[in-house]
């Protein structure tokens, strides 16, 4: 209990929604303004500070249009904020060991989220029947966006694809970037 900081939180927002529902094309489009701050005493020295899900922006677009009654093809383009992270500011060096120094809390953001995803769906069944049949072609981040989850700092991939800390203690302190990402593009078949 003596190691838990409490504190308080605040969000507030706006969202709003256009949708078409009738006829071969069809979707939505949505827009979100939101915040969510926090100010505890003992972290950020009392400031507030955004949480790690403090995305203002957040758009998202979904079309879908049939081809004919059978075939249908979809498309959802998502773009948000990048999340808040802390990023050290300075640096100073203990027995040979560079050690960050970090001023604020979540006082920088990963690089804004934007992906878009398609699919075919081909409904296989020609009368109606007991049972569906359907064909599902879909690529998750078509366009192969790297979208970090994490930055790495004072680090560099080696040949093989390693993240390793340099270890010249002797030079001037360089903040080095290096950005982790799970996955680009992913085919996928379903039926």
């Amino acid at each position: 209990e003596a190691q838990l900081l409490f504190g308080d939180g605040l969000a507030y927002g706006i969202e709003s929604m256009l949708s078409k529902k009738h006829g071969n094309l069809s979707g939505w489009l949505s827009y979100t303004y939101s915040r969510s701050l926090f100010t505890i005493s003992g972290i950020n020295n009392g400031n507030p500070y955004p949480s790690y899900g403090d995305r203002p922006h957040d758009i998202s677009l979904f079309l879908s249009y049939k081809i004919n009654p059978r075939l249908e093809l979809s498309g959802n383009f998502i773009y948000m904020t990048g999340s808040p992270f802390t990023s050290p500011t300075a640096f100073y060096y203990h027995e040979n060991i560079q050690v960050p120094i970090y001023f604020k809390r979540n006082n920088d953001r990963l690089p804004d989220y934007h992906r878009l995803d398609m699919a075919l769906n081909w409904n296989l069944r020609k009368k109606e029947g007991k049972f569906k049949h359907e064909l599902i072609l879909s690529v998750y981040n078509l366009y192969g966006r790297k979208n970090p989850v994490a930055i790495h700092f004072n680090k560099v991939e080696t040949s093989s694809g390693q993240l390793v800390t340099p270890y010249n203690f002797y030079s001037t302190p360089e903040l080095i970037p290096t950005q982790f990402y799970i996955y680009q593009m992913i085919p996928s078949i379903s039926y």
